[in-house]
């Protein structure tokens, strides 16, 4: 069980998580909360906040969905336009009372959110600054007053004990750590 009381950012082509795993207030495990979906030469990142059934399943289905053209034989993989075209009349939850979010970085560094109870949030620039989590207002007003995607999940580490060390970082388009 345990849930993931979160801080995912992304500014500027820059994905940062922080590495906390909970339940009622008690550290069950430091984890990763990004999954890297390598296809071919393009990388996709999905970060996942919430209830970790709930999050995995909707995460289990846009890794699905994203590699369903590779491992069904075509040679090229799922494109970022194909994505775009048929995430959103394709998306189904199935669990609907499950809760958590979840955040796709395609290979261009577009992002795009789902949500467990209201589904497809929608796809966005690379331009548009995201936040996901417990702490999302925090870190949204950090990256508004000019704080990078890691000093605004830093300061969230520093500051709400539902979040913690260490800051995960990853650059849209080739899934390295830092």
């Amino acid at each position: 069980r345990g849930s993931q009381m979160t801080a995912i950012a992304y500014k500027d082509g820059i994905l940062a998580t922080d590495s906390l795993l909970n339940e009622d207030g008690y550290v069950l495990d430091l984890v990763q909360k990004v999954r890297v979906i390598g296809v071919n030469d393009q990388v996709w990142l999905i970060a996942t906040s919430g209830e970790v059934g709930n999050y995995t399943k909707i995460a289990d289905f846009l890794e699905d969905f994203i590699l369903q053209d590779k491992e069904g034989g075509r040679d090229e993989p799922l494109t970022e336009e194909e994505f775009i075209r048929r995430i959103s009349r394709e998306y189904e939850v199935e669990c609907e009372a499950a809760s958590g979010s979840v955040l796709v970085i395609t290979p261009s560094g577009r992002s795009a959110l789902f949500y467990a109870k209201s589904g497809f949030g929608g796809i966005y620039p690379p331009e548009v600054r995201q936040s996901l989590g417990c702490t999302w207002e925090y870190l949204r007003g950090a990256m508004d007053a000019g704080a990078t995607s890691r000093e605004a999940v830093a300061l969230a580490c520093a500051t709400n004990g539902s979040c913690a060390w260490p800051v995960k970082l990853y650059k849209f388009g080739i899934g390295e750590f830092f």
